[in-house]
């Protein structure tokens, strides 16, 4: 659910297995190719706040996210085998 004080930072709320309320924040937008990227960004607001300028400013200087998720994705790969 999109947060309605800050734009691009989407919440996920739901209670652990103890019946502890917990919320999660997640930075989504369009980059520049057109592609709605996300991001996790834990359950510190004003950390997700920061991730949110971070990854802004990685999209005005064209960062290639899929890419990135590539790489992630090849290292954790290696590291199962």
């Amino acid at each position: 659910m999109p947060s309605k004080k800050h734009h691009h930072i989407w919440t996920q709320e739901y209670e652990t297995q103890n019946g502890q309320p917990r919320q999660l924040y997640y930075v989504r937008f369009q980059d520049w190719k057109q592609a709605p990227p996300h991001f996790p960004c834990g359950d510190n607001l004003r950390l997700a706040l920061k991730e949110r300028d971070r990854r802004f400013g990685q999209n005005a200087q064209r960062f290639d996210f899929d890419r990135e998720q590539q790489e992630h994705e090849r290292k954790h790969l290696a590291f199962a085998k």
